[in-house]
């Protein structure tokens, strides 16, 4: 059995390659090798590499930028998602792709759950609900998992920009009016896994969306002085950069962003038959991985 990751190089793409290829034959695809922005290219080159599972980790994440990049966001988190889930039909091959909370508004008072109504208040999001739309094909084998605030040792993300800024500056200012839970691509990694275990295994999960982040809530402010506080316990240095609360608009966005980002995971839980952890649980391993690049 073959697996083709398409979007190797990115943060949840390097974390699944890390963790898969001990136990399955992986393929890992690149943007020189698949551009996909070359629609024609697709199938040609999912058809040579003949996979029995595709894993897309691949998408366009500049939320501000996609403001401005509205074809290329579009391209890559929808055009392209129809062109391999065709030849994924096609060829019978299993699907796994990932989505995002922004799909939603953020307006609801209660964490979402999979069917609720989407309403994305920006290109990326919406660029990101017309890539799922685009993988809702009859007698089509695929799962989707939304996600939410994303972090590893890979990659861009939060806790990395915390860290830089903060090494050189004394003082952050930090958003403290959205809430949602931070998600570290080893859960992301566990649930995919889990599904293509299931899979070989003849336990094929039903075809369709599964929300995945970590229990509890949290904002980003109360994320970063918790980065900085694991920080400090490396460097007394981050003991001396001060955070301040800030309201979102305050902050010079492009995109506007959801204000609630907490997703409902009792479908996944049911189906794991395990508890997801809370938001904070994986954090310091991630920080401190981080922090090791600049020992």
């Amino acid at each position: 059995m073959k697996i083709l990751i398409i979007g190797a190089n990115g943060q949840l793409g390097n974390a699944l390659c890390e963790r898969l290829e001990k136990k399955f034959k992986i393929v890992r695809s690149f943007r020189k090798d698949l551009n996909l922005t070359n629609f024609q290219n697709i199938k040609q080159y999912i058809t040579n590499i003949n996979p029995t599972i595709i894993i897309n980790a691949a998408a366009y994440t500049e939320v501000d930028k996609a403001e401005q990049n509205k074809d290329l966001a579009f391209s890559i988190n929808s055009t392209a998602v129809k062109e391999i889930a065709k030849v994924a039909k096609e060829k019978n091959i299993y699907l796994i792709h990932y989505s995002t909370d922004y799909v939603f508004d953020g307006l609801k008072d209660k964490p979402y759950i999979e069917n609720d109504e989407t309403n994305p208040l920006n290109i990326y999001g919406k660029s990101k609900l017309s890539g799922e739309k685009n993988l809702n094909l009859k007698d089509f084998d695929y799962l989707i998992f939304r996600t939410s605030w994303i972090i590893s040792k890979y990659g861009k993300n939060f806790i990395k920009t915390i860290l830089k800024l903060s090494m050189k500056r004394n003082y952050l200012e930090i958003v403290n009016d959205q809430i949602g839970a931070i998600t570290s691509t080893n859960l992301i990694c566990l649930a995919t896994e889990k599904a293509i275990e299931d899979f070989v295994n003849f336990k094929k999960w039903e075809s369709g969306i599964y929300h995945l982040s970590s229990r509890g809530k949290t904002t980003w402010f109360e994320i970063g002085e918790r980065i900085l506080k694991i920080a400090s316990h490396k460097n007394i240095s981050f003991e001396k950069v001060k955070v301040k609360p800030i309201n979102t608009n305050n902050y010079k966005y492009l995109a506007k962003r959801p204000t609630n980002s907490i997703l409902d995971c009792s479908k996944i839980e049911k189906r794991l038959n395990f508890n997801i952890p809370e938001w904070d649980s994986g954090l310091e391993d991630v920080v401190n991985s981080i922090l090791k690049k600049y020992e």
